[in-house]
């Protein structure tokens, strides 16, 4: 099953997602999986779209052969990860992994996009509605489609958001909360929760400043 909507949500958001047996047959006959593309994802084009599914699309065949290409609530993408992306056409060019999601910032090889050339041309021409955010613009940087927090697919990255009527942010601890039913509450100062997502190990979303 493909859908799509907003990948916006809290303080961050994400580009696409995999959840295997997400959807269960009517008759009883089984379960399907789930590739999610957000909305905003369309807005980056086709190829970035393209990017994006293959590297879903990743994360399916893992599932479907029994190999783990994730740890730390499906975060940290791994050597398999890669190993399982260049067979769909992406490829990992940075130097080292990042720390919070690992080998997860493939991109589409040269050879790829020209096997999908097609593909991504029709796409392109059927895309005629996307979903707009004012806070997009952040998150599109590097020709991977993303910016800083931004693996170019999973995630849009965490907004940083002032409150209403601040004009600089406060050098006192601020405080953020995480998704679980009953928020967990931390402290930390803007410049230490900027470096990178401080995760919830209750319910593995990203602590983000309170609404």
């Amino acid at each position: 099953m493909i859908i799509t909507g907003s990948g916006l949500s809290g303080g961050g958001g994400k580009w696409a997602h995999f959840w295997a047996d997400r959807w269960v047959d009517r008759d009883g006959s089984g379960k399907r999986p789930e590739i999610f593309v957000a909305g905003e994802r369309l807005a980056c084009g086709a190829e970035l779209t393209v990017q994006t599914m293959l590297h879903e699309c990743t994360h399916a065949l893992a599932a479907v052969r029994g190999e783990k290409d994730t740890s730390r609530q499906n975060r940290y993408h791994n050597r398999t990860f890669v190993k399982i992306a260049e067979e769909v056409g992406l490829e990992y060019r940075r130097e080292k992994p990042d720390p919070v999601i690992g080998f997860s910032a493939v991109e589409l090889t040269d050879e790829a996009r020209e096997k999908y050339r097609d593909v991504i041309k029709g796409l392109d021409e059927a895309i005629r509605t996307y979903l707009d955010d004012p806070l997009l613009p952040m998150f599109i940087g590097s020709g991977n489609g993303g910016g800083s927090g931004d693996d170019g697919a999973h995630r849009i990255g965490p907004a940083r958001r002032r409150t209403a009527g601040s004009t600089s942010r406060s050098r006192n601890n601020t405080k953020y909360v995480c998704d679980c039913p009953e928020p967990r509450i931390i402290r930390v100062a803007p410049k230490t929760f900027d470096k990178a997502p401080i995760i919830c190990g209750e319910c593995g979303s990203d602590f983000h400043p309170e609404d």
